[in-house]
């Protein structure tokens, strides 16, 4: 008994002296996590700060940070969905159940769903709204059907996809600034999209990218056709 309790004592007072050990060869992530990372998670879920977001928004937990809001003229933009997959019935099969998800006005018969040589461009009515657009993207995404949304406007392009690492939709403005849109979130009359200078997309889906695809696209249907 007596030597159990022998060895337990040692094997205590090792490990003991081994934290110690690390902790004077090593203090900084010791002092950074008490003086920093402890004090800012408390901060994170104080009342400020959830006063705050009820007001604004966002998320305090969000890897990309709370985001500026960078408001969007959805109404009178151009919007393209990108779907590298050429059997259109079954892409107007999973546009379909998305929207009797959400029980949209919208019906898949007003998709235009034009299939290609590679893939296949989707074009939702003018009238669609900034979340039902976005959710269609993001649906499509999840059923295994690799897509990407492009909205074009005036003053502002942006491209986006669905960020498989998060429930957000992620993307660039065709300035290349990042962003995100999580469709938790109350978009109402206004819609926007959330700034983050974390983001970094990969340049397959940005707004030139698209664009080129696009017109690539249109090249070998018309070189198809004239066969």
């Amino acid at each position: 008994m007596e030597t159990i309790e022998l060895i337990f004592t040692i094997l205590i007072v090792g490990l003991l002296s081994i934290g110690l050990i690390v902790l004077i060869l090593n203090p900084k992530p010791i002092f950074k996590a008490v003086l920093i990372d402890m004090p800012l998670n408390l901060f994170r879920k104080s009342l400020v700060v959830q006063l705050f977001l009820s007001i604004f928004g966002g998320n305090a937990d969000s890897p990309y940070g709370l985001g500026r809001k960078r408001y969007v003229n959805f109404g009178k933009s151009k919007k393209i969905g990108l779907i590298w997959e050429t059997d259109g019935d079954k892409i107007k099969e999973s546009i379909v159940e998305a929207l009797a998800s959400i029980h949209e006005k919208p019906d898949a018969c007003d998709f235009q769903i034009t299939t290609g040589p590679t893939l296949s461009v989707i074009k939702p009515p003018d009238s669609i709204s900034f979340y039902t657009f976005h959710y269609v993207i993001q649906w499509l995404s999840e059923a295994n059907l690799k897509s990407a949304g492009l909205v074009v406007s005036p003053r502002m392009a942006y491209s986006f996809y669905n960020d498989p690492d998060s429930e957000n939709l992620i993307g660039r403005t065709d300035r290349g600034a990042g962003f995100y849109i999580s469709l938790l979130e109350d978009y109402g009359a206004r819609p926007f999209l959330r700034m983050s200078k974390y983001i970094v997309t990969p340049d397959v889906f940005n707004v030139e990218s698209l664009k080129a695809y696009l017109k690539e696209e249109e090249q070998l249907a018309s070189q198809t056709a004239g066969k």
